[in-house]
């Protein structure tokens, strides 16, 4: 049940947020025929209405639903009590408040509210009590099926959930859940709840959490593609990217992941500096008016940075049919040639989120790439300045997208980088945002094993 429910929520989440970006992108184009000003205004609004209605919901009602929840939810599992942290305003305002805060624009994803989702949906199941019937032993003989029913009693397991040890089992159980739902990997749940959730670990937790991140996976898996399959679900996809390289890459892959894990430490660094500055949390007001305007702040600066750096690129062929590819400003299509131009930071900050990592873990090492160098740079050097805002106000949103986003790009980046250095060996950028977005996710939550 918890597994099922957690891909239920996860679907939900993803389809709605996919749907509302996907909405937002082609207002914006058809907008974009009639002045930027005008693209930007509708943008902005719809952005920052999301915002405030998630942290309205946030400040006035449900303040335990802020942020991701991960670090509260192994602060309950180490044997901390979270007041309201569980509780069913909590955790619908969780869901609907990631839905608004991812679609808004703000570099915040649902990987870690799905954490918390998944502990709040495993707690509410250990409050029931029964009875399991079971089937009395009796000497075969052609029954009818009024016969068979009455074999059945009531007088057997009882179970009764309600009770610390239980609750904090499915609680890492529902974690680990959450966490396969985010990212198609039920082993890798397992392995998160086991390295940085749980501190009460034992066999019996580790095949109930593989059970339930299994279901969720495959659940998950069924609703988007209508069939059950490992392969199918989950935020990252790594088709495209060939998984070999020579051992004289492996000094660059040192060079991308030492800075790349540079880069997470000085996140959390900054994320502390920045802490002082902020309203507190008694200054209702100040908070939502701190979310809208960080809002504002990230919607002007994706505008004007794809407006006076993006490049207008021609699409390559077996582009033409792909939606990612955003023409913003560029020029219209050429009706003697028939070339069609995109916009590559454009296509970088108004994408689904997911889609944008996709498209980083496959850039090769033959053909152009599809995104210049310049472009690689300030998108995640952008990106990194408006998470480190982004990352603290009082809406749900979590950082494990962000960090990948950063970590991702900051990659690619350095594969171009050494690609132009050294083209006589074979460089796939798309490994480099690979070893990028791990080293960036180790620099901010420094584990190790569940990365992988």
């Amino acid at each position: 049940m918890i597994g099922l429910l957690v891909g239920l929520i996860a679907f939900i989440i993803e389809s709605s947020q996919e749907i509302i970006i996907t909405y937002k992108k082609e207002w914006t184009s058809k907008l974009l025929e009639h002045g930027l000003g005008l693209a930007f205004f509708n943008y902005a609004t719809m952005g920052v209405t999301l915002v405030l209605l998630s942290s309205c919901l946030v400040i006035f009602w449900a303040p335990a639903a802020a942020g991701g929840g991960v670090t509260l939810v192994m602060a309950y599992l180490n044997g901390n009590d979270i007041p309201d942290f569980f509780r069913h305003r909590t955790f619908f305002t969780k869901i609907f408040g990631t839905i608004c805060t991812v679609s808004s624009g703000l570099p915040i994803g649902q990987e870690g509210p799905m954490v918390h989702i998944g502990g709040a949906i495993a707690s509410e199941l250990t409050w029931m009590r029964g009875q399991f019937p079971i089937k009395k032993h009796s000497v075969w003989l052609p029954q009818t099926w009024f016969e068979k029913c009455r074999q059945f009693t009531l007088q057997a397991w009882a179970f009764d959930f309600h009770n610390d040890k239980d609750r904090r089992e499915f609680i890492s159980a529902g974690a680990a859940a959450g966490l396969g739902a985010s990212f198609g990997a039920p082993i890798g749940g397992v392995l998160f709840s086991m390295e940085e959730a749980s501190s009460f670990w034992s066999r019996k937790v580790m095949w109930r959490s593989l059970l339930c991140t299994t279901c969720t996976t495959m659940g998950l898996s069924w609703l988007n593609k209508g069939q059950f399959s490992f392969l199918l679900p989950g935020t990252i996809s790594f088709q495209g990217l060939k998984p070999e390289f020579d051992l004289i890459d492996l000094p660059l892959f040192v060079v991308t992941s030492v800075l790349a894990g540079v880069i997470g430490a000085f996140l959390n660094i900054s994320h502390d500096w920045l802490a002082h500055f902020r309203p507190s949390s008694k200054y209702r007001s100040l908070r939502v008016l701190e979310a809208c305007l960080v809002t504002f702040t990230s919607i002007a600066a994706i505008f004007l940075l794809s407006y006076y750096f993006g490049h207008c690129l021609p699409l390559q062929k077996g582009q033409e049919d792909d939606d990612y590819w955003y023409r913003y400003t560029c020029p219209l299509p050429d009706e003697e040639s028939g070339v069609h131009y995109y916009n590559d930071l454009a296509s970088l900050y108004f994408a689904i989120p997911r889609q944008t990592i996709q498209q980083l873990l496959a850039l090769g090492g033959t053909g152009e790439s599809p995104f210049t160098i310049g472009s690689l740079a300030i998108y995640s050097s952008s990106f990194l300045l408006l998470f480190i805002l982004a990352y603290g106000i009082a809406a749900p949103g979590g950082i494990f997208m962000p960090s990948i986003m950063v970590g991702a790009s900051f990659g690619a980046f350095m594969g171009a980088v050494f690609v132009l250095f050294f083209p006589q060996w074979s460089v796939q950028p798309g490994m480099h945002a690979l070893v990028g977005a791990t080293s960036m996710l180790g620099g901010v939550f420094r584990t190790s094993i569940s990365l992988e």
